[in-house]
């Protein structure tokens, strides 16, 4: 998924109502036309049930492939059907990217974190390539070589990049510890 940031405060994330919406995932669709849903529902293809299978854990990048949802091993395979999956997710992290940048009015900071995003610099690369037109610029060294919080642009980015890795389960605790004080 991806979040947009403001003075601090999110202010918009690539999920909807479930974590099925927005965003192509390993296992899960992303963002779809409700329609399909119907159509796969009324002509018999599918069951409630079976659906929500389908839209969780059969679709992203392993519907796409055919194969996995693994991303490292699409990139070790290069199949056309893996191709295909890694160019879809590329695509879909660059038109929310751009979204969420005319949104903001520009940003000064992208920041990568958690699963592929944080695990794949070859994915970094295709997300963040011919950018440079809007102050965005990876250094591919720096790229290459990162596993901890750190920067990863060019010193003439306008735009700050950097890997932040992420501890979801500690940040989810961090929430919870917030809640119940108040």
């Amino acid at each position: 998924s991806m979040t947009a940031w403001k003075e601090g405060q999110v202010i918009d994330t690539s999920m909807g109502f479930s974590p099925v919406d927005g965003m192509t995932m390993a296992t899960r669709s992303g963002s779809l036309d409700p329609m399909v849903v119907l159509h796969l529902l009324t002509k018999g293809h599918h069951t409630v049930d079976s659906l929500a299978t389908l839209l969780q854990r059969q679709s992203g990048l392993k519907g796409l492939s055919g194969t996995s949802g693994d991303i490292r091993e699409l990139l070790k395979t290069g199949s056309a059907d893996s191709k295909l999956a890694i160019d879809h997710f590329c695509y879909q992290a660059r038109k929310q990217l751009g979204a969420y940048c005319f949104a903001l009015g520009g940003v000064d900071t992208i920041s990568f974190g958690g699963g592929i995003a944080e695990n794949q610099p070859a994915i970094r690369q295709r997300i963040l390539s011919d950018l440079d037109q809007f102050g965005i610029s990876l250094c591919p060294d720096r790229n290459m070589v990162a596993q901890e919080s750190q920067p990863l642009h060019t010193e003439s980015s306008k735009v700050a990049l950097f890997l932040n890795p992420v501890d979801e389960m500690a940040e989810m605790v961090s929430q919870f510890l917030k809640i119940q004080d108040s």
